[in-house]
């Protein structure tokens, strides 16, 4: 609406709204009122009813109950040991499965898939930055794959939907069945 038309508005409505707080004249009214005469006393005012107000019902103030009060302590919770999968295109696991197995040495076949599942990545770093790097800073939809070797050593992979991947760090020697425990409040 237009400054104007507001002003226009609460000009207009501010009469009503004076009259509307002006506090009620509850006397009767009785018809014209004679004129009053010099020569005869003024006649007595009329007594005015009053008016009490009705008894509102009495009201029960609720009980108000506390909120029980929840521990805030952490609890530990094992990780699982049931890999993600199913997740990744098949197009894309072959050209990841070709590169594992030149950076393993090995057949694809002796490597155990740990991990593979759809990620938002916060970056364009695909949650493995490298120094010196510049990477843009929009949410990059993507995969996550992990195959770990029989002698320990997993290989991370970080993809993009396009399908460009980044092998984050490099092979790195981690014992089997080794996982770290994940820690998750109880109250948030």
């Amino acid at each position: 609406m237009s400054l104007r038309f507001r002003l226009i508005c609460l000009v207009l409505s501010a009469p009503l709204a004076v009259a509307a707080c002006r506090p009620l004249d509850l006397t009767p009214v009785e018809g014209p009122a004679a004129p009053a005469s010099a020569t005869s006393p003024p006649a007595a005012p009329s007594p005015t009813p009053a008016v009490s107000p009705s008894p509102l019902p009495p009201t029960s103030t609720p009980a108000v109950t506390p909120l029980p009060t929840l521990p805030r302590t952490l609890a530990t919770v094992p990780p699982t040991a049931a890999p993600v999968l199913g997740e990744v295109p098949a197009d894309l696991m072959a050209r990841l499965r070709a590169d594992v197995e030149a950076q393993s040495g090995g057949p694809a076949a002796s490597l155990e898939l740990i991990r593979a599942e759809a990620m938002t990545w916060s970056d364009g770093s695909l949650g493995c930055p490298q120094p010196g790097m510049f990477y843009t800073q929009a949410l990059e939809e993507g995969y996550w794959v992990v195959w770990r070797a029989p002698d320990g050593r997993e290989y991370d992979y970080r993809l993009t939907q396009r399908g460009a991947f980044v092998l984050c760090p490099g092979p790195r020697p981690r014992p089997a069945g080794d996982l770290p425990a994940t820690v998750t409040p109880l109250q948030p």
